[in-house]
Parts: structure tokens; sequence; C-alpha cells
């Protein structure tokens, strides 16, 4: 797929400590979208909105998200925690409260039992976006499942499945292929972005440096993840940062 037919969007991941600040995080988040062409906002949903918050949290955050729908950008939940894996009751429940919310679909790990009950629940309408860590394969595999995005990351030993979780070696996939060989973000994208038509997101991306290669390579989306947020100290300053790093990304360009 040529770079020359794509344009990179921006993909804000929010992590839980964040979201914490609602209200703030509102004015944040309308004055990025102010400026930034905005695809999808990603919400750790964990506490804030989870059967434990209060009936005016889970109003704020509906507010929130319906600011965020009216712009056309798409709002997920993040379900990749680790313990959704062994635990389902735990999964059904983040699910059931996603659903609840009104989130546009769902951000999680590359497991395929999980993946299915997840668009059973959510239906066919729903965003179903996979982080794949780097796996070729899981990222194929999730691929073929009806995945509406695949994710390429840095692995996260506390949160990616082992690809042995996944039964890998099924399909039509050769097992001689090296699949598992260490390589970059950049590269693992640039490939897929070659071959597929599944829209491709770069986890994670911290720097202009990192955004600048993965426009010239075509990436569907680049997102602004953790490391980012957590190094930054006040709303001015992420907003001040972002609108110099994503300048390629901007609203109405």
């Amino acid at each position: 797929m040529s770079a020359a037919n794509h344009k990179t969007r921006l993909y804000l991941t929010v992590p839980a400590l964040v979201l914490d600040q609602i209200e703030p995080l509102t004015q944040l988040l309308d004055r990025l979208t102010s400026r930034l062409d905005i695809a999808c906002v990603n919400l750790a949903l964990k506490e804030m909105g989870g059967p434990q918050s209060s009936a005016d949290e889970q109003q704020q955050l509906k507010t929130l998200m319906g600011d965020l729908q009216q712009k056309n950008i798409a709002v997920l939940a993040d379900l990749t925690s680790p313990q959704y894996a062994q635990d389902r009751k735990s999964f059904e429940k983040a699910l059931e409260n996603a659903h609840k919310l009104g989130c546009d679909g769902l951000h999680m790990s590359a497991d395929a039992p999980l993946f299915a009950r997840a668009r059973d629940v959510l239906g066919p309408d729903a965003i179903m976006g996979v982080d794949c860590g780097m796996s070729r394969h899981a990222a194929m595999q999730m691929g073929e499942a009806g995945a509406d995005y695949v994710g390429f990351g840095a692995v996260n030993a506390d949160s990616s499945p082992d690809d042995q979780d996944l039964d890998l070696n099924k399909g039509s996939i050769e097992a001689e292929d090296e699949l598992f060989v260490p390589e970059t973000i950049i590269e693992l994208v640039d490939w897929w972005q070659q071959l597929f038509e599944v829209p491709c997101l770069a986890l994670d991306v911290a720097d202009r440096a990192q955004i600048e290669e993965f426009v010239q390579i075509g990436a569907d989306f680049v997102a602004i993840g953790p490391s980012a947020w957590s190094a930054l100290t006040s709303n001015d300053e992420l907003v001040a940062w972002l609108a110099k790093t994503c300048p390629i990304i901007e609203a109405g360009s």
C-alpha cells in the first residue's frame, strides 16, 4: 500500500491516572481536537466508569465520550489487561461496561476466543482493534479474524499473551516462516502496510522523529501513549508538545 495514498492520523491513549481527572481531561481533549487530526481516543476504563464509580462520574464520562463522538472521533475502551485472559468473568464485566457506556468499540490483546466473544456482544459495526505486540503471526491471525486494525508496539511481559496462547501453528501460515525474529516497530509497520489492507497502528510513539518515519511509510495511525503522557507534567505542556510533535497531522491538513 503506497504511502502517497495514505494519511496518517493521530490515536490518543489516555491512561487511567489521567482519566481520573475528568474535568481537566475534558478541557485538554477539547483543545487537542481543535488543533490536531485525532481519529480515536482510547480510554483506560478500569476505575473510571467501572462499577465502583459514582453515578456523577459515569455521567461525566458519558458526556466526554459524547462530545468526542460528535466530532467523529471514535472512543474505544482499553481491554488489554492481562487479567482478562485468565479471568473470563472479569472480561465479561469490562465488556458489559464498555457497551453500557456507549464506546464505539475496544482495543484488546491478541486473544482469539476473547476477540470472538467481544464481537458477538458488540456486533459487526463495533471497532475492534488488537494489540499484537511484535508478532507478525498474531497480526495475521487477528486480521483474518476480522480485526479493524492491528497494532504493533514494544512487548509488555505483563500484558501481552505468549504466541503459543494464540495457537499460531495452525492455519495457512507456514511453520518455517521466520515470524518471531526481533525487529523494530518501523519494520513491522512497513511490512504490514505493503502487504495487507487491514489498517495498522504504531503503538506508544513518543517523539517527532518516530512520527515522521511512520508518516513516510504510510502508517494509518500513530498512538501517543502512556510513555509520553507520564513524561509531561501539565495540560499546557502536553498540548504544546503534541502541537510541536504532530504538525504533519494537524486538523484540516
